[in-house]
């Protein structure tokens, strides 16, 4: 062993001790440091990275024929607050997989804060596995844009059933055709399409993107064959570019239509949610429905939904309108949106607001029109409405 002493600002041996120079052992420390670090992010599974965490590189991951659900959660470590401001799939195989569930970019997160999302990865081809990387990027104010990988497995695809998620939450459209879906149109009626005004592409239900002529196109719609009572519905919107006669030259226009009975035609008997550049969130009473709520004004030409308002029964009639409180609704990117259906309520929700509620929806009593019964179930719709329309995430949740 050797001693160290000073002696005129110089070490000299000692015998019995040995000092290490203090820059030699910061190295030493500073070496094992990393050593941990890269142990411990090794064995990080998804759901459990850090920013901090997420350095350039990539993320090799596989998933078995169907769709794969994951929820990642991201937590900022650092001082200041992150920016994320998307997220992708990148590498050999990304053409082969579509991403839904995304949140709308760019997504702030505070310091010490997380972020979870749940993204679904949507195999476009017919192939056994694939195997791409998962991007994010952001930006820090202080450490500037950073395009960051997530590192560890993801677990293997989940078979593409439809199947509720731990949140209950059960998504009726499957991002690669209209499984579970008809479509209707006056000139063809059922499942009969050639023109291809509705269509899944790339995670998205896509209406009326088809050639623009000055010729009429007529309306028409995608449905649900099954009922649904008690529920809460959500999906995101945005329109896309193309428009149709003969509304080419008017606000874009598509719409939800739930508690459907009756035949199908345009437009069966229903409540819509409207789905309206400025308008989303109106109700439309379709066919002799009524709803109870309360308003601004019961002399309003078009009474317009106010909490606490003066209570109101629209009268029946083939299509009556109950105006929304407020605009939520954007006319560029996605809108959130959410409806929730009871016995005796529907709310409207646009971009996490309320803006409209009803109660005690009737209908005419087919067997007798003189007289009202509640409607309070039924089939669910989208409209081709002469807008071209992208919707994505159109999930269901029991209330039962």
């Amino acid at each position: 062993m050797i001693h160290m002493a000073q002696s005129q600002g110089k070490a000299i041996p000692q015998p019995g001790r040995f000092k290490i120079p203090l820059w030699k052992f910061s190295i030493v420390l500073l070496l094992l440091a990393v050593l941990t670090a890269c142990n411990q992010l090794a064995s990080k599974s998804v759901s459990e990275l850090d920013v901090a965490d997420l350095t350039p590189g990539e993320l090799t991951f596989t998933s078995a024929q169907g769709v794969t659900v994951r929820e990642l959660t991201l937590h900022n470590d650092d001082a200041g607050p992150v920016e994320v401001t998307g997220v992708s799939v990148t590498g050999t195989d990304a053409s082969s997989f579509a991403l839904a569930n995304t949140p709308n970019f760019p997504v702030v997160i505070a310091p010490d804060q997380d972020m979870t999302m749940k993204v679904r990865f949507i195999p476009q081809a017919e192939q056994d596995a694939f195997s791409a990387a998962l991007h994010i990027t952001g930006d820090n104010p202080e450490r500037g844009a950073v395009e960051v990988g997530l590192y560890g497995e993801t677990s293997q695809g989940a078979s593409d059933n439809l199947a509720a998620d731990n949140d209950g939450w059960t998504p009726l459209f499957n991002g690669k055709n209209l499984d579970g879906w008809y479509t209707w149109l006056p000139s063809t009626g059922k499942n009969d399409d050639p023109k291809g005004v509705f269509k899944a592409e790339n995670g998205l239900l896509h209406i009326l993107d088809i050639p623009v002529t000055g010729q009429k196109q007529e309306f028409g719609y995608v449905a649900r064959s099954e009922t649904f009572k008690n529920y809460r519905l959500r999906f995101e919107y945005k329109w896309g570019s193309k428009r149709f006669n003969p509304r080419n030259a008017t606000k874009r226009d598509s719409g939800l239509l739930y508690n459907v009975v009756g035949p199908d035609k345009v437009w069966p008997r229903s409540i819509e949610f409207q789905i309206q550049e400025g308008d989303t969130g109106d109700f439309w009473l379709v066919g002799g429905t009524t709803t109870t709520t309360t308003v601004m004004s019961t002399s309003a030409d078009s009474p317009e939904y106010q909490e606490g308002g003066e209570p109101y029964t629209t009268e029946p009639g083939s299509f009556v309108r109950l105006a929304k409180s407020h605009t939520y609704d954007t006319k560029t990117g996605w809108n959130k949106v959410e409806v929730i259906v009871t016995e005796n309520e529907a709310v409207h929700i646009v971009n996490g607001k309320v803006n409209n509620r009803g109660s005690n929806f009737m209908q005419p009593d087919p067997n007798d029109p003189d007289k009202m019964i509640p409607l309070n179930e039924g089939r669910i719709l989208f409209q081709a409405e002469g807008a071209e329309v992208f919707y994505r995430d159109i999930e269901i949740k029991s209330l039962d």
